[in-house]
């Protein structure tokens, strides 16, 4: 007795032992070879452990292969529900927590694949599995994800909102971050799919801060891949080259190849837009020298062959484009075959299901009526009328209760979106008289600046002349003393050019921001004798508003200070530098003159002022670093992710 003790014993930790074995290999790296030998493992090992590995496996193959993660979760069904048939037990008596986790991982599977309707069924099975067990508030949260997310597909817009809700409540009393994360991606999956571009990338750029690490990774490409979408259909076809890079970035370190040709995608269709034919030709080389298309879906092989076929079209390539659309029909009528298919294998597994569960049902009441034949008919009779008369009362009551919580939503979302739609115009009307007022602030002073550059400039040197002439007699006159008053009539008039320069509005319908400042610093630097360094990266054309309003602004704070060079450094050289990177424009200038103190400039001067004025209406970071007779180095950054960025004129 006790040595057939010990030998179960060591069965069963041999068969732990290999579980925990297979599923660490799917966990870490390589993925594919561990899935091909749990495969061949899985015969071999008892029920209850094969019903785990199919469970592990078909998690994995969710996203990339979901016709196999599809094949597993029903292998895991049919042996729960085959394991339970044979001990005579019904199916209300199941696993629960097992139970809802197949059914949640054939309703992920049967999303990828396209059949959202058997998706959400499964999704509510699920639910229900868990509905009576409170600890599982982690799964209830993604399955109600899910099924918002796959409402908000079918343009089902109330009941997306209905489940976003409920799992938003849910996601408050998890407290995770990466479940706020998802969060995030449902909600913006819910307003693209109505239409609200702005209120979705609001949410997908959150996701975007989170950190690249294995939680966010996933998602994060997934958002970066909608926002590649919706910049595309907004027209913003720089955004969306921008993020289709960031979506194939991480789709490559995820290993998704089916979000990674999606990226791919978006990617040629934002460079078909803008015509650039060389960029997408290397595109198509790469997809096609990479992409290991055994593990890509028919629906985007066919979207591949459809994007080549525009592309070929618009280049007048028509032999090519007929080809890849004949592949696309060929791609599509594939995978209508594949639903057809699919269909069919569901309906036959579900009657199998039925049929067992009706098996199991029979044989309880067999049972029942063997152990019941005593009971008269009358107490069967009025047993069922009570039961009967308690459905309708149950019924009408829950009718009743569903009707008067469906009208409290309703109320509700209008209250939030009245209250919602007061805050924003709040936040408008703020933004508008702060940007007013920084404008004003920055034409007084302007204006300052210049009535003392006209009194202490023009007019001093004006009246300096005056004087001279008046005390020298005519007859003292000479030839040295006609050039020293030309030499100063030289230099008023120099200084009225500056400053009527200063005053004229740069014209940006015949030049650019860029042609602008580069006639800038010729005028007022390279004429009057000063060397000027010049270099921008990564291109020249680093101009990032919308607006002439702000260009203006930028134009005249690099003016004041080539200005303040030129007047008052004494400087010999000037370096300056542009840099244009994902986060923002970065603009320095620096020179070898004599510099100045900072702390009584900021304190005195109206040129600091003037420009620190128009920077914080830009939204920009301005700095110094000078000493006197050290030179002066300015840094002015502009972050590409502020509002005024993408202001209209």
């Amino acid at each position: 007795m006790i040595k057939k003790a010990f030998t179960l014993l060591f069965i069963f930790f041999v068969q732990q032992l290999v579980y925990s074995a297979v599923g660490d290999s799917l966990i870490i790296g390589g993925k594919n070879v561990a899935i091909e030998d749990a495969e061949k493992r899985l015969e071999y090992l008892p029920k209850y452990i094969q019903t785990k590995l199919a469970i592990t496996i078909s998690r994995v193959l969710t996203e990339e292969a979901p016709e196999k993660s599809l094949k597993y979760a029903e292998m895991a069904l049919q042996n729960i529900i085959s394991g339970q048939t044979a001990n005579n037990v019904s199916l209300n008596e199941l696993p629960k927590a097992q139970l809802a986790q197949v059914y949640y991982l054939r309703g992920r599977a049967l999303t990828n694949l396209g059949d959202n309707d058997l998706a959400i069924k499964n999704y509510f099975s699920a639910i229900d599995n868990l509905e009576r067990i409170t600890t599982y508030n982690e799964n209830k949260f993604d399955i109600y994800c899910n099924i918002s997310n796959t409402y908000s597909a079918n343009n089902q817009f109330e009941l997306a909102w209905k489940y976003l809700t409920t799992a938003d409540s849910i996601g408050k009393k998890i407290a995770k971050p990466e479940k706020t994360a998802n969060l995030y991606y449902t909600k913006a999956m819910y307003y693209a799919s109505m239409q609200n571009t702005d209120s979705a990338q609001l949410y997908l750029k959150e996701i975007m801060k989170y950190p690249d690490s294995n939680l966010y990774i996933f998602l994060k490409g997934k958002a970066a891949l909608r926002l590649s979408v919706i910049n595309f259909a907004n027209s913003e076809y720089i955004r969306a080259i921008n993020y289709a890079f960031q979506s194939i970035h991480y789709a490559q370190r995820t290993g998704q190849t089916n979000n990674l040709l999606e990226s791919y995608i978006s990617l040629i269709s934002s460079y078909n837009e803008l015509n650039r034919t060389t960029e997408i030709k290397s595109v198509i080389a790469l997809v096609n020298t990479t992409v290991n298309w055994h593990k890509v879906s028919n629906i985007q092989k066919f979207n591949w062959e459809l994007t080549k076929s525009r592309f070929y079209e618009k280049n007048g390539d028509l032999k090519s484009a007929t080809q890849c659309l004949n592949s696309a029909i060929q791609q599509m009528n594939t995978e209508r075959t594949f639903q057809r298919s699919l269909v069919s294998e569901n309906i036959s597994r579900q009657f199998e299901i039925q049929q067992k569960e009706k098996e199991i049902e029979i044989l309880k009441l067999n049972s029942f009526i063997e152990t019941q034949k005593q009971l008269k008919i009358r107490l069967l009779q009025y047993f069922f009328v009570i039961i009967i008369a308690f459905i309708a009362v149950a019924f009408g009551l829950a009718y009743r209760n569903r009707k008067t919580k469906t009208k409290n939503q309703l109320t509700i979302l209008q209250q939030r979106e009245e209250i919602a739609r007061e805050k924003l115009i709040t936040n408008i009307n703020q933004s508008q008289l702060r940007a007013t007022k920084a404008q004003l602030t920055g034409q007084e002073l302007e204006r300052d600046r210049i009535g003392k550059e006209l009194h202490d400039g023009v007019g001093g040197a004006l009246a300096g002349i005056k004087l001279t002439l008046e005390a020298t007699p005519y007859t003292s006159v000479t030839q040295d003393f006609v050039n020293m008053i030309k030499s100063m009539i030289h230099k008023t008039t120099q200084e009225v050019r500056l400053i009527s320069h200063n005053l004229v509005l740069p014209s940006f319908h015949n030049a650019t921001l860029e042609d602008n400042v580069e006639d800038l610093f010729e005028d007022i630097l390279i004429k009057n004798g000063i060397k000027v360094s010049y270099s921008v990266y990564p291109t020249k054309n680093w101009d990032i508003y919308q607006s002439n309003i702000y260009r203006i602004q930028l134009y005249r704070v690099i003016q004041e200070i080539f200005t303040n060079i030129y007047k008052h450094a004494k400087a010999s050289e000037v370096e300056i530098q542009i840099v244009k990177n994902n986060e923002s424009l970065i603009i320095t200038i620096e020179d070898n003159g004599v510099g100045f103190d900072i702390t009584e400039a900021k304190r005195n001067g109206i040129g600091i002022k003037n420009i620190q004025s128009r920077t914080d209406f830009l939204d920009a970071k301005l700095s110094f670093d000078s000493m006197p007779l050290k030179g002066t180095f300015i840094s002015i950054e502009i972050p590409l992710k502020s509002k005024i960025i993408d202001a209209n004129e």
